[in-house]
């Protein structure tokens, strides 16, 4: 018998998070490990999924695009409901990683 791999939403809801809540964005961009942890409970994030979520911040942290840009994407979406770039959580895929 198959065993039917299931996508976790994990992940897509601590970009949600961080969309909504401002501080949470900025302290996922400087310890990301630390803010998983903190919400790891509320959002019901399993262990795959708090591994997922550090491994795609820290990617975006290696790929050169400053704290500071992020939270002006934070900015403006707040202001107007769009985001313009490809930067997380934007880019991420909306299921997560399949598990």
């Amino acid at each position: 018998m198959a065993t039917i791999m299931r996508s976790s939403f994990g992940p897509t809801a601590v970009g949600l998070l961080a969309l909504h809540d401002r501080e949470f964005f900025e302290r996922l961009l400087k310890n990301p490990k630390q803010a998983v942890d903190e919400v790891a409970n509320t959002l019901e994030l399993n262990d795959k999924d708090k591994v997922e979520v550090v491994r795609l911040i820290e990617e975006r942290n290696r790929a050169g695009r400053s704290p500071a840009e992020a939270l002006a994407g934070w900015q403006k979406y707040r202001t107007d409901g769009q985001w313009r770039t490809m930067d997380w959580p934007m880019g991420w895929p909306p299921w997560g990683r399949r598990q």
